[in-house]
């Protein structure tokens, strides 16, 4: 199974057709991030493709903003979809957390009712595997960006962080394999950011130790872009070919190290 992610920043302003660029990127599965649209306003032809199945997820209350994707081929078509995040399964799973972030500090108010702004997709796949029929969740996500200028962000994307995690964990329990991958907001390491500034004020980020905990926790998640692609030049390569085909040219794009996909496969 070939599984693809890109932040498009509008599916609606691709330089192609999504049938072209879906031909173009040969993926059995393509999760875009930041669609910006709203489900009044998608085109048949970007929501019906002939061989994929499309499953949306739209922001309820801000038009073009946000809002993810995911195009599966036909034959890997899943059994199951759902979008959004459950803010009740944190209470059942906080015990088992990271330390990084504060549950009592995240959650003060526990009949939180949260609003995922349309930024998840999960699709459940039937896979074989050493003769065995094992169960594949693919988890498209778009992640808040933390707005210096508006302090609630900082506390929404703790928020939206915790209900992942805990939905990584519920997943992992029922022995389901689980890959996760999108727009993160957050720049791993030093290396992956255009300009770093500080190394001890850069690694102080919540967000960054969060992301770091999770992936050295006991549910042994491994970012995959970086552990298959361990040379950094092939990395940005990828990268280029995303932007060629999304017409922006890369001295326009400097920012493009939020990506990653993170894995926890049998």
């Amino acid at each position: 199974m070939k599984i693809v992610t890109w932040n498009v920043n509008g599916i609606r302003s691709l330089k192609k057709s999504i049938e072209c660029v879906l031909k173009e990127l040969s993926a059995d599965v393509a999760c875009f991030q930041e669609t910006k649209v709203s489900r009044g306003q998608i085109p048949e032809t970007t929501a019906l493709v002939d061989g994929y199945t499309s499953y949306f997820s739209y922001p309820r209350k801000q038009s073009g903003y946000s809002g993810v994707a995911t195009y599966c081929k036909d034959k890997f078509v899943p059994e199951d979809a759902e979008e959004g995040l459950c803010s009740s399964i944190v209470a059942e799973n906080y015990s088992s957390f990271t330390n990084v972030l504060s549950f009592s500090e995240v959650f003060l108010d526990t009949d939180l009712k949260f609003d995922p702004e349309g930024r998840i997709v999960v699709t459940y796949h039937l896979i074989k595997y050493e003769e065995e029929i094992q169960r594949l969740a693919i988890i498209n996500i778009y992640c808040p960006r933390v707005d210096p200028e508006k302090p609630e962000r900082f506390l929404y994307k703790m928020q939206f962080c915790l209900i992942l995690e805990a939905k990584l964990r519920e997943l992992c329990g029922t022995g389901c394999s689980v890959v996760i991958l999108g727009d993160f907001n957050i720049a791993y390491s030093v290396i992956d950011h255009c300009d770093p500034g500080d190394e001890t004020e850069f690694n102080s980020s919540k967000f960054r130790q969060w992301l770091n905990a999770l992936l050295s926790s006991e549910i042994a998640f491994c970012d995959g872009n970086m552990h298959f692609h361990s040379m950094l030049v092939l990395h940005y390569l990828v990268i280029l070919k995303l932007l060629t085909l999304s017409g922006i040219s890369l001295a326009e794009k400097n920012a493009f190290t939020n990506l990653h996909c993170i894995l926890n496969v049998l």
